[in-house]
């Protein structure tokens, strides 16, 4: 966060197991967020930043194994609580708050062509699937 007002900046959403972790930043102006993802690792010296950027997804953390985190982050869907993210055959029910949602796996090989979806989302305690587009991906609201 070092660099950015702290209007600026803030923390939405965070994950961590072990030495590595995921933090999801609204780095927008008051009123208009813009969701950022930094993949981080700690050493003796403490936490430090790796890749990072609004599409983060699997980030290298072990190069000797070729493993890796991966995460699934986006902003909220409008009134959501929670939301299920499938991934693997595994349903993860994720909390939504700050306008964003955050799950993540760790040391795994980079999924190539199976990547986590939202597939429910639940508002005022109903859950409700999200519709699934032509590539298997949610489609946005007003869509």
């Amino acid at each position: 966060m070092s660099g950015f007002p702290p209007a600026h900046c803030r923390v939405v959403a965070a994950a961590a197991e072990g030495d590595d972790g995921v933090v999801v930043l609204d780095t927008g102006a008051p009123g208009q967020p813009y969701l950022y993802a930094v993949a981080v690792w700690r050493d003796a010296d403490g936490w430090h930043e790796g890749s990072s950027g609004n599409a983060l997804g699997w980030t290298l953390t072990d190069h000797e194994r070729e493993l890796g985190t991966l995460a699934e982050w986006d902003y909220a869907p409008p009134g959501a609580e929670q939301v299920r993210i499938a991934f693997r055959g595994e349903v993860r029910e994720v909390p939504a708050a700050d306008g964003a949602y955050l799950t993540a796996w760790w040391r795994l090989p980079c999924p190539e062509d199976d990547w986590p979806r939202l597939v429910a989302v639940r508002r005022a305690g109903t859950w409700s699937p999200v519709p699934l587009g032509p590539h298997g991906r949610p489609v946005p609201p007003g869509a």
